[in-house]
């Protein structure tokens, strides 16, 4: 039978259906039989005609177990199953490898003609094994050569590093890679399935020059007393009141990286130059929660982004995925439909942003400028604040409520006051 061969080998070691529309031609090699797997089938048929009585055939095959020493033989058999002849049996490994078997002379098998089948039987029932490439050759009887005219190159029987050792290069032959390069190779232990070809190791970068990482809106916040709101000062073992303190430094080994402002409970900043500094027991700096001996500690807030160092991965080069320098750092994230007031997220759609860490300084903000925007003037210029949504008031007059008349500011669409008593003074 002619059969698709396994995509993926580390996936589930299956048939895979042919995915052609006009099917997938198949070539039995030097049996001279051809044929063609219909689009979604996986096997064309049994090989009808192919075999020839009385000749010599040698059998190839890659195979693992699904366990070690799952044994398995070769065998031609008639249609109802009965044994006509068996090659060698073969002991199989947890990994791929190739099997040469044969050469079985048919002459003298009665019962062998195109009719034969080709079975694979295990000697435990129970236990599995997969197969892969097998190929079947019909051989030449007999081959006529001139008597001594054979001279095995010196080089067959050396080793690489030219140490004499009998057919050490046996089985040695010319692979070329996916870029065309030749490589000479032999006597393989372990094989990867085709998915993985072109397989190589990348740095990932995370779409910044440094190769260090970096941390953006780092989080320096006053010690606070977690019994109270009040918040320490190293200059102090009594907690104080926050409007009563001054401006805090946040400083570890002699570097400042931003100050508390005097009656502010925090301050953010970046390290985004050079490599990240480390603890003593080499943990990164942001990771270090509590310096309440200087009086502050470092927090991970929501708004903080943390860029790693570039990593070491592996992927298989292939142009059909790969894309342009403009679009590097694109990521599927979700954006939040809110409820009126913004207080919590009703829904969730799927859109797509350039996360590049070297455009940080330019598209990154803080937790505290979340719903900023930019309202236009027509009198002075553009203003910058929260955006209110539905939380907008209208300046009318002559607005009555239980008989009186108002002049002032009111929700929008309502006679709701926006404040106090809505008559302006």
């Amino acid at each position: 039978t002619c059969e698709t061969d396994s995509a993926d080998d580390d996936a589930d070691d299956s048939i895979a259906d042919c995915g052609e529309a006009d099917g997938c031609d198949i070539e039995v090699g030097t049996l001279g039989f051809t044929c063609t797997i219909d689009q979604y089938a996986d096997n064309c048929g049994e090989s009808v005609g192919a075999l020839a009585e009385g000749k010599v055939y040698v059998l190839s095959f890659w195979a693992k177990g699904a366990a070690n020493d799952v044994k398995v033989t070769p065998e031609f058999v008639e249609d109802d199953g009965t044994l006509i002849d068996d090659f060698d049996a073969v002991t199989l490994s947890t990994n791929w490898e190739k099997f040469t078997v044969g050469p079985l002379d048919t002459t003298d098998l009665a019962t062998f003609d195109d009719s034969a089948r080709l079975a694979f039987v295990l000697e435990a029932s129970g236990d599995e094994f997969y197969l892969d490439n097998i190929v079947l050759r019909q051989t030449e009887e007999a081959v006529t050569v001139i008597k001594d005219s054979w001279s095995t190159p010196a080089s067959c029987d050396e080793t690489p590093e030219g140490a004499v050792s009998d057919q050490y290069m046996l089985g040695c032959a010319e692979y070329n890679n996916g870029d065309g390069d030749a490589a000479y190779l032999k006597s393989f232990t372990r094989l990867c399935s085709e998915a993985k070809v072109g397989c190589d190791a990348f740095f990932n970068t995370s779409a910044s020059d440094s190769e260090y990482g970096a941390v953006y809106n780092l989080t320096c916040e006053r010690g606070w007393d977690s019994t109270s709101s009040f918040v320490y000062h190293p200059d102090s073992a009594v907690p104080s009141p926050i409007d009563d303190l001054g401006g805090l430094p946040c400083s570890i080994d002699d570097i400042t990286y931003c100050t508390i402002a005097e009656g502010e409970s925090s301050c953010q900043f970046d390290i985004n130059e050079g490599v990240i500094p480390r603890m003593s027991d080499g943990s990164p700096l942001y990771e270090e929660t509590s310096f309440l001996g200087l009086g502050f500690s470092l927090r991970l807030t929501p708004d903080v982004r943390v860029v790693a160092p570039d990593q070491l991965t592996y992927f298989v080069a292939d142009d059909d995925f790969a894309c342009g320098a403009d679009v590097m750092g694109c990521s599927e994230v979700g954006l939040p439909t809110l409820n009126d007031d913004q207080s919590r997220v009703d829904s969730w759609t799927t859109t797509y942003l350039l996360d590049a860490a070297d455009s940080y300084d330019d598209i990154l903000c803080q937790q505290g400028e979340l719903f900023c925007d930019a309202f236009d003037s027509t009198q002075n210029g553009t203003y910058y604040f929260k955006n209110p949504v539905t939380k907008t008031c209208d300046y009318r007059t002559g607005v009555s409520l239980d008989g009186v008349d108002y002049t002032g500011w009111f929700r929008t669409g309502g006679t709701e006051f926006c404040y106090g008593s809505g008559t302006c003074s």
